[in-house]
């Protein structure tokens, strides 16, 4: 599903985002590797699939971890499954707006992408 939301993204108009974003605390300590983002504006997009969701020591420690981020001055969509794109695409817009990006979208053309056959969500569980 991070694929498939970074494709979506990318879609959209939003520049290429990093993957893979490792985030250590002020004293070098790993904090988190955030699943893809922009590190120049502190913007990232976090998958969480049903794991983060039916564990409550998983549902902690999340919360602690975006505690961490916020403090160091990231920002975090969360997305989950259930989650309407254009929703997380209007958030994640009005997110890297604030952090000073200048870049427009269309979600429009985003979504007649989407069904293209290479862009296809595929399941893998």
């Amino acid at each position: 599903m991070e694929t498939y939301w970074r494709l979506l993204v990318l879609h959209c108009g939003f520049p290429l985002p990093a993957t893979q974003i490792p985030v250590f605390d002020d004293d070098g300590y790993p904090v988190r590797i955030l699943d893809f983002g922009w590190r120049e504006l502190k913007v990232a997009v976090e998958y969480d699939g049903s794991g983060h969701q039916t564990s409550r020591a998983q549902y902690l420690r999340d919360r602690d971890v975006a505690r961490a981020l916020d403090r160091l001055g990231w920002t975090v969509v969360f997305v989950v499954k259930e989650d309407r794109r254009d929703d997380v695409i209007t958030m994640l817009y009005r997110t890297m707006v604030s952090r000073g990006w200048t870049g427009g979208v269309s979600f429009a053309e985003a979504v007649t992408r989407s069904r293209e056959p290479e862009f296809t969500q595929r399941k893998f569980e």
